[in-house]
């Protein structure tokens, strides 16, 4: 019997250039709609909000995104399909994202609109995180998504061209538009304005 290990580590721990994630091809592809965005967009910012007003009063200090839940592959012909030149360096993971894959590639590009949209993040993202990557998602059943991916966070304009493009072209305008209208609304609640 396998040795199943629980851990909770946060987004920032995965974005050492270390961790790369495979979606198999028993998964559907990326498929969150403006609810689910805008859902996730005003939970990330209703907790980042409280945390700042209870600093030092206990509360939690992290936002749990659900479980995410995970298979190292050693396998060394997956490894050199999702990771190239990176794949005999044992000190990459290479994760078989058996759940959470939505919410994981969510914050995949949640993260590449903040660097490609809001002043001074890029420079800030790349200093905090010492010149490191975001993680990687590699789709088995469509690996042109990667590509996809690659160009959101290249803040490169992107022609759908099938189902899973279509779904990451409108959650990257589901983020701009929740940042311009109902973000700015839960902002003024917050704010008293």
């Amino acid at each position: 019997m396998s040795n199943n290990i629980v851990d909770i580590k946060s987004i920032g721990s995965l974005l050492d250039g270390k961790n790369h994630f495979y979606v198999p091809c028993y998964q559907r592809g990326y498929r969150w709609n403006r609810k689910q965005v805008y859902e996730l967009l005003g939970d990330l910012y209703s907790f980042r909000k409280q945390y700042n007003m209870d600093k030092g009063t206990g509360v939690g200090n992290f936002y749990c995104l659900q479980p995410v839940i995970v298979r190292e592959i050693e396998d060394s012909g997956v490894r050199c399909l999702v990771l190239g030149d990176k794949a005999a360096d044992s000190s990459v993971r290479l994760w078989e994202l058996i759940d959470g894959q939505q919410r994981l590639t969510s914050i995949y590009i949640l993260l590449a609109y903040l660097i490609n949209n809001c002043p001074g993040m890029h420079d800030k993202f790349k200093k905090y995180y010492k010149g490191k990557e975001l993680y990687s998602i590699f789709y088995e059943s469509h690996p042109e998504t990667s590509l996809i991916l690659n160009s959101v966070l290249e803040g490169k304009d992107i022609v759908p061209t099938d189902i899973n493009s279509t779904h990451i072209c409108n959650a990257v305008r589901y983020i701009d538009e929740w940042f311009d209208g109902e973000g700015q609304k839960i902002n003024c609640r917050y704010n008293g304005g």
